[in-house]
């Protein structure tokens, strides 16, 4: 209560190898990113909305460093006005709002020792109430579009004969709960009766219902090893009046299904070769990338199917089937970028939706209104929520979760581009640290995935490109060929390529950015993937000179090994390696493997890996490093105790993210300190 003037004095002590100018002092709140605003700073895990559009949910998770594990918790808001109506949390952080058809009712589950628990909550009444108490393996669950029932699944395990051995039916058998099999039930909420829809050998998936609640379809898979992707996916229509299930098409690199309003049609979401050539748009000499999801429309009646995305380049995410107007909606890959179009059934047309952010993390439509909640973020802007409104295109925000960020400053992103020797246009973007200034010289770090999938836009995430850059690194990501997003000619080099074009395109796009970025210094330059990405580090470094320190995080050194060890290898290469195997392409398998170059590396290299890693085993890495080693290169192993393909676990998360960062101090900045101060200087 002084009214005296206040002073306040500090001292500063820089001891060498630092000087006053490599820190900062200011009495501003403003601050550049860090890992622990990365991982601290409360979370949107989900969003939904109220089936008449005037409620929307918010779920959210933050870190308790008392507890040592996130926090969840649900908000609700009425969407016109964004007043908040309640905060869910304690028991209720179990919930997960799946809102019915009409006005504000929802269901969520909770979970106890004899099983999970399915309550509806009505927002106009006040009330909420248990419908189904103590089942066991519950799945999901979705209302039918009267509002008169609930379909859900329930999951059945096979217990083993003899715990001491374990005989394999097929190589899916060995991914844990893959012999567990779903059916599906479904719950009268008047007479709360329940009763069981399908059974059988194989598991069944449920995907839609009718709008007369009469029929639904459902999927099973089946296993042949006659021809890759060696599964087929069954599509059935179920009739409930009856219980009579009718074949409706069969089709390899199967997704999901929907029905049309009128109940005639189904959008279909597969690959672009599930129903023959006719979702095709590629040369006659390359094979499709079936991981670049089209959609089509299936005509029940005449089993007639229309490729309605054969030439749109983005790939389909999700869709919304609009029974209040003539479009569709599709969340989709479109690029770096994921966005929302329309699709009007009349004229054929599609429309890019601008809902003012460069990626959409999750959209929900409400059944009987106009309005649509979101996340969305950036590539320098944090994730919120927001409101739109199908008939007026208006887009508002509802909630900023995280308002801390308003004291953080961020350094620009700026669009970089290049064209191949065929003339082919790879996109990228270049983050640029919060204090940049052209007159100086920096270290840089290139990042790519070089797999089936671009490296989006999204905020921060597991290889946060705007902490990298806050750290005083110019950062270069880019998109070569192969990647989804860009049409199916882009994304058919994927197949079969393992790292020969892609690699051209880092190497040229890396130099290309040098030449376009001066002020970077072309012998302080690293370069980091991950998985696929993993791949292409050790790849890259066994062709090029250019990179004075790698990193590689779950990467793979040997197809042979990954293809046949790793729960999804196989699988994976029936798409990356089409129709090829270690026994007909072995200058796939052998002459592509870094291993096999392994005596071309002169970079300096860092191996991380999760030491749990049922994806790309962990031994693709122990034989990169024990080559290396016997080769006398520099090179560096680093495991993750218990931790599989992503480094989540909170603490190990932070080391993991602060080693890759002091690793580049070391070889980038000539700045040892921070590794050696956690690893030693040996």
């Amino acid at each position: 209560n002084s009214k005296s003037d206040w002073n306040k004095n500090a001292e500063l002590t820089v001891d060498a190898p630092f000087t006053k100018n490599d820190l900062k002092v200011s009495s501003l709140p403003e601050y550049f990113t860090s890992v622990k605003d990365l991982l601290d700073n409360p979370k949107i895990d989900n969003v939904s909305i109220s089936a008449d559009g005037e409620v929307a949910a918010i779920e959210i998770s933050k870190r308790n460093k008392a507890k040592d594990a996130d926090e969840k918790w649900t908000e609700f808001y009425l969407t016109e006005s964004g007043k908040l109506l309640q905060s869910l949390r304690g028991e209720a952080k179990k919930l997960t709002p799946d809102w019915g058809p009409e006005g504000k009712k929802y269901g969520f589950r909770t979970s106890g020792t004899s099983g999970s628990t399915l309550w509806i909550t009505d927002l106009d009444k006040g009330t909420s109430e248990p419908v189904m108490e103590d089942i066991e393996n519950l799945g999901g669950f979705v209302w039918s579009p009267d509002g008169q029932s609930i379909i859900y699944s329930v999951y059945e395990t096979e217990k083993p004969t003899d715990t001491d051995i374990t005989i394999f039916d097929k190589p899916q058998d060995r991914v844990p709960g893959s012999t567990s099999k779903s059916y599906i039930h479904k719950l009268n909420l008047f007479d709360r009766s329940r009763s069981r829809l399908t059974a059988g050998e194989l598991s069944t998936g449920f995907q839609s219902i009718t709008s007369d609640a009469k029929k639904l379809v459902f999927t099973m898979g089946k296993t042949s090893f006659d021809e890759r992707p060696f599964e087929e996916t069954e599509y059935y229509v179920l009739n409930l009046e009856n219980m009579n299930a009718d074949s409706l098409f069969s089709i390899k690199f199967g997704g999901s299904c929907q029905f049309s309003p009128d109940s005639k049609k189904l959008l279909v979401m597969a690959g672009p070769s599930s129903f023959g050539s006719i979702g095709m748009s590629i040369p006659e000499d390359q094979i499709p990338n079936d991981y670049d999801t089209q959609a089509y429309l299936y005509d029940i009646a005449s089993g007639k199917v229309e490729a309605i995305t054969k030439d749109f380049n983005p790939k389909i995410e999700s869709a919304f089937w609009d029974k209040n107007s003539s479009k569709i909606y599709f969340v989709t890959t479109d690029r770096s970028y994921r966005q929302l179009y329309s699709f009007d059934l009349k004229s054929k047309n599609f429309a890019k939706v601008d809902l003012k952010v460069e990626y959409v993390h999750n959209i929900k439509f409400s059944n009987n209104s106009s309005y649509a909640v979101f996340s969305g973020s950036s590539s320098n802007t944090h994730e919120k929520v927001y409101t739109y409104n199908m008939k007026t295109n208006d887009v508002e925000l509802l909630k900023d979760v995280d308002p801390n960020y308003k004291n953080i400053k961020m350094g620009d992103v700026k669009d970089f581009s290049f064209a191949t020797v065929d003339g082919t246009n790879i996109l990228g973007r270049v983050y640029y640290p919060p204090d940049f200034d052209k007159a100086k010289m920096y270290p840089a770090i290139v990042y790519y995935y070089a797999g089936t999938s671009p490296v989006t836009r999204e905020f921060e995430g597991r290889y946060p490109k705007n902490i990298w850059a806050a750290n005083g690194y110019i950062v270069y990501v880019l998109q070569p060929r192969g990647a989804t997003g860009f049409g199916q000619r882009f994304s058919a080099f994927h197949v079969n390529d393992w790292g020969e074009e892609t690699a051209k395109d880092i190497i040229k796009g890396t130099e290309e950015f040098l030449k376009a970025h001066p002020f970077v210094d072309s012998k302080r330059l690293g370069c980091i993937g991950a998985s696929y990405g993993g791949f292409m580090t050790m790849n890259l470094i066994t062709k090029t000179d250019i990179f004075a320190a790698a990193v590689s995080h779950a990467g793979i050194s040997a197809l042979t090994s990954y293809w046949g060890a790793g729960y999804w290898g196989m699988v994976y290469s029936t798409v990356a390696t089409a129709d090829s195997y270690p026994w007909n392409r072995k200058d796939i398998y052998v002459d592509k493997s870094p291993i096999y170059n392994a005596d071309k590396i002169t970079t300096p290299l860092l191996l991380l890996h999760g030491a749990s890693d049922t994806n790309v085993p962990t031994g693709e890495s122990y034989q990169m490093f024990a080559a290396l080693k016997i080769l006398n290169k520099d090179v560096t192993l680093i495991t993750i105790p218990e931790l599989d393909h992503h480094i989540m676990e909170y603490t190990k998360r932070k080391k993991w993210t602060k080693t890759i960062i002091s690793y580049f101090d070391k070889y980038l900045k000539d700045q040892p300190q921070w590794w050696n101060d956690v690893y030693g200087e040996k």
